[in-house]
C-alpha cells in the first residue's frame, strides 16, 4: 500500500486520480471493483469524519478503459471537515473478493474563510 499525504481546502471541491500497479510497474484493471474512502480523525477513531464510494459515481468512479479510479469530493462535503490533520484510506474489493488498501496517509483539511 502506497502513502500519500495531501491538504485539501475546506468548502472547495478537491479531486484526484489513481492507478494501481504491480510490482513490475504495469498497471492492472480496475473494472469491476468497488471502493470506498474513509477520513477520520484518529486511527483508532471509531467515527467517521466523512465516508464516499463508488455506490455514488458522481464521487467516485473507474475510467471508461478500466485504468484509473477517479475520486471527486463536491465543496458541500469538504465543507463538513473541520480544519485539522485527518487520517484517509482507499480501500477497493476485486471481482474476485480480494480487498486491498489502495493508498493511506495523512489529510491536511485548510479552513475555509469565505463562506
Amino acid at each position: 500500500m502506497e502513502q500519500y499525504n495531501f491538504s485539501l481546502d475546506q468548502g472547495s471541491t478537491f479531486s484526484m486520480s489513481l492507478s494501481y500497479k504491480d510490482p513490475a510497474n504495469n498497471v492492472l484493471s480496475l473494472r469491476g471493483i468497488s471502493a470506498r474512502m474513509q477520513f477520520r480523525s484518529t486511527l483508532s477513531t471509531s467515527s467517521k469524519l466523512l465516508e464516499i464510494s463508488t455506490d455514488d459515481m458522481n464521487q467516485m468512479w473507474v475510467s471508461p478503459a478500466g485504468d484509473t479510479l477517479n475520486i471527486k469530493i463536491p465543496h458541500t462535503l469538504t465543507a463538513m471537515l473541520p480544519p485539522s490533520v485527518t487520517v484517509y484510506d482507499i480501500e477497493v474489493m476485486f471481482p474476485n473478493g480480494n480487498v486491498i488498501k489502495m493508498l493511506k496517509g495523512v489529510c491536511r483539511v485548510i479552513g475555509e474563510v469565505t463562506r
